[in-house]
């Protein structure tokens, strides 16, 4: 009969620290190996919209900043641990809520032995008490409102404000003007909407809102008249640098 080896249940830290996952130790947890792995992990599968992933590091800080601006007489214990609330993801990763609750109870049981370790090893109580942590989420809703525009939606509010204001928006400027008009009651004083693209990035959706852009900036003229080219590149950061910086003129 085969000798066979148990699964093996620790893994080995940037640090040197090696972590049993089943009964991590206080002593195994060291803070840069939190930061290195929760700034390469991504939030909610990766499926967020922009250049570069938003990342469990990034929302662990927001998260903190946002608990302090709410609470600005709480201690600092109670800020660190807003700000390590995510940490056993460092070891377990970002598992969205719907697959947990099919994973059943033993990732709550692997994430609770990691936290409480985690948690003493920058001396803090190893149970979060549950007041503590519905406030951090419970306050910070109060911060923010959000709205989905479709695309025919988007379309119409172009239309609408060229019609109120002879002006011509871009469909991301659309989106937060549909949004702001939706939203309006809710909204506390004077909204200020930020553009930060121009309609002539956009011509098939300017065409279906029955509108033209009648001016294009020279530099995305110069662009629209350039032959396209298409380059593959490895998952290498510093060739696709050193490409951009030989190439950039």
């Amino acid at each position: 009969m085969k000798n066979l080896k148990p699964p093996r249940a620790w893994q080995k830290m940037l640090s040197g620290r090696i972590l049993d996952l089943l009964d991590p130790s206080p002593v195994d947890i060291e803070i840069e190996d939190i930061a290195h792995g929760l700034s390469f992990l991504a939030r909610w599968n990766g499926q967020t919209v922009g250049d570069y992933p938003y990342s469990v590091a990034e929302h662990s800080i927001l998260v903190e900043k946002i608990y302090s601006y709410l609470n600005p007489d709480i201690s600092a214990k109670w800020k660190l641990i807003a700000l390590l609330h995510d940490a056993p993801e460092y070891v377990i990763g970002d598992m969205i809520s719907p697959v947990k609750s099919k994973v059943g109870p033993g990732y709550e049981e692997l994430d609770n032995r990691l936290m409480s370790a985690i948690l003493l090893r920058f001396g803090l109580p190893s149970l979060i008490p549950i007041k503590i942590k519905n406030s951090m989420w419970e306050k910070s809703k109060d911060l923010f409102l959000s709205y989905s525009v479709d695309d025919i939606h988007t379309v119409h509010a172009m239309k609408d404000v060229y019609k109120k204001y002879n002006y011509l928006i871009d469909p991301h400027t659309a989106v937060a003007s549909k949004a702001v008009e939706t939203l309006q009651e809710k909204l506390v004083g004077k909204t200020i909407i930020l553009s930060t693209a121009h309609p002539a990035k956009f011509p098939l959706v300017v065409k279906n809102a029955g509108l033209e852009v009648k001016e294009v900036p020279i530099s995305l003229s110069e662009i629209f008249n350039k032959q396209e080219k298409i380059y593959n590149f490895p998952a290498s950061k510093k060739q696709i640098f050193d490409f951009i910086t030989k190439n950039n003129s």
